[in-house]
């Protein structure tokens, strides 16, 4: 499934389809469990609004009530790990794509020519370029920087909106191209003095420890810790071996049931492993929450 768009909150819940009975009678069973799918979709997705509609608006309220502040602070708490968590818990630098697009540093600093290359790269991974090596990041976004431009110049136009909110984190790929712009069209982009941050991580910090820590080669290859001409995602490499395991297990699909409610007597393991690859589930954000968490003793 394509990922949705990370969007203010729609005003009107979606629409969940309610055939009649009599429909439901003439209805091909295929049908019927793509319109049982839909509509939990939409129930689900209708249940969210009534949170992330006042959640949204309350972010952008505090946004608004501390715009012409020169600085705030964020107070943490520390957790027995060490680990800090900001205690405001609507807007800070940990919370979402909207909390982040709209936090800058109160200290500006200038870009430097390392830091002018780094927003170029930071602006790639946001625009869900995050696989390409660093140097064809910053050519993808200089390649296309007319499209940032235009964005600059309008960017509540449909073309404009289609474009930025295309990306994997939106408001902060938004927050980042309009400050390339500015810095671009000063003159001296290396002298731009700005806020915004550039985000880095590590590859599954987890796995990168039990790699150095156990010295393995092949481990150390999937979570970045060796050379490589690409990034690897360790999550698309287990779910490729996730998907073979499965697949393996599922037997030969001339066997399966059309509907995957009717399995029949297929035993329980192999009639699981049939519907979840007639059903899709098995995707990459499927097993990187299994895979991230496990270093950490998650039960």
């Amino acid at each position: 499934k394509p990922r949705p768009r990370p969007r203010p909150p729609r005003r009107e819940n979606r629409p969940v389809p309610r055939p009649s009975k009599e429909e439901l009678a003439t209805m091909p069973e295929a049908q019927q469990r793509a319109l049982r799918i839909e509509a939990s979709e939409a129930n689900r997705e209708n249940a969210q609004l009534v949170s992330e509609r006042p959640t949204f608006e309350l972010r952008l309220n505090l946004a608004r009530a501390y715009k012409h502040t020169p600085r705030f602070y964020f107070p943490h708490s520390l957790d027995f790990r060490g680990r800090a968590y900001p205690i405001p818990p609507r807007l800070n630098h940990q919370g979402n794509d909207i909390c982040r697009g709209l936090l800058q540093f109160a200290e500006e600093r200038p870009l430097g020519d390392r830091g002018h290359w780094w927003m170029h790269v930071q602006l790639a991974n946001l625009m869900g370029r995050d696989k390409l090596p660093l140097d064809e990041r910053v050519g993808w976004v200089q390649d296309n920087f007319s499209k940032f431009e235009a964005v600059k110049a309008h960017p509540l136009s449909d073309s404009s909106i289609e474009f930025w909110t295309g990306a994997d984190d939106p408001w902060q790929a938004l927050a980042t191209m309009l400050t390339l712009v500015d810095a671009h069209h000063s003159g001296d982009p290396h002298s731009f003095a700005t806020g915004v941050p550039v985000h880095q991580d590590g590859s599954c910090n987890g796995l990168q420890h039990y790699a150095a820590l156990g010295r393995d080669i092949r481990g150390a290859q999937a979570v970045n810790l060796m050379n490589a001409d690409r990034p690897q995602d360790v999550y698309k490499t287990v779910l490729a071996q996730t998907i073979e395991l499965v697949t393996e297990m599922a037997g030969d699909p001339a066997t399966w049931p059309e509907n995957p409610t009717g399995w029949g007597a297929h035993p329980k393991p192999q009639r699981l492993a049939q519907a979840m690859l007639q059903l899709g589930v098995l995707q990459r954000g499927t097993v990187k929450t299994t895979v991230m968490t496990v270093p950490y003793g998650v039960t």
